[in-house]
């Protein structure tokens, strides 16, 4: 009831009595038109997430998780929008990681860009390292709701004990411990293969010395 009083009385805030949007998106019927094209779009969307992560884990052995964020984590997709994928990985390897990602991104926006109006398919939104996340060094609002949305598609189990390493949370979304998603997630399976060794000896021998 507080909360509805506040959303009614809130100048900065659009509300119909079933929708709530930032100042303007309801009556542009931005927020719809993501409701309608959501259902349509989410299972060719996981489609290219999971091939372009299966594709990832085998070239980056330092890699600990990938979560989805954006518009696919809240289920509000538009047409030809891209892909957020948030990474962790090993200390030390945030840069190689980073150009291993987007390098790999140019592959998916060839095979996939005519359905994403030759935009970027993948968006590597960001990549932590371990030391940065458990526990977080930023601690405000917009890091707690990235991770209130954020949908783990490579190594749940990761996941959920980086978020249990972040009791601050509560403050900001107490739900996010509840979560339990039956999303299908990406085994972390056999990782370290000929070509991910190899790359990681290229990175420890010339990238790491730099």
């Amino acid at each position: 009831f507080e909360l509805k009083k506040y959303i009614e009385n809130n100048k900065d805030i659009d509300f119909d009595g079933i929708f709530v949007a930032t100042k303007g998106n309801l009556k542009e019927n931005k927020c719809l038109k993501r409701i309608k094209s959501n259902p349509k779009l989410q299972p060719f969307y996981k489609i290219i997430a999971q091939e372009y992560v299966r594709d990832y884990q085998r070239i980056c052995p330092w890699l600990r998780c990938i979560m989805i964020g954006g518009s696919m984590a809240s289920d509000g997709i538009g047409t030809g929008e891209d892909i957020d994928l948030n990474f962790i990985v090993q200390d030390g390897f945030k840069y190689t990681s980073y150009l291993l990602a987007v390098l790999l991104s140019l592959k998916y926006s060839l095979k996939y860009g005519k359905d994403f109006w030759w935009r970027y398919v993948i968006c590597v939104n960001v990549i932590w390292e371990e030391h940065q996340v458990h526990p977080f060094k930023r601690q405000d609002g917009q890091i707690a709701f990235e991770l209130l949305n954020a949908k783990p598609i490579f190594n749940k189990g990761y996941f959920n004990q980086m978020i249990s390493n972040n009791k601050w949370l509560k403050d900001w979304f107490p739900q996010i411990f509840q979560s339990d998603e039956e999303e299908k997630i990406i085994d972390h399976g056999e990782q370290n293969g000929f070509f991910a060794s190899f790359i990681e000896f290229l990175s420890r021998k010339f990238l790491i010395s730099l």
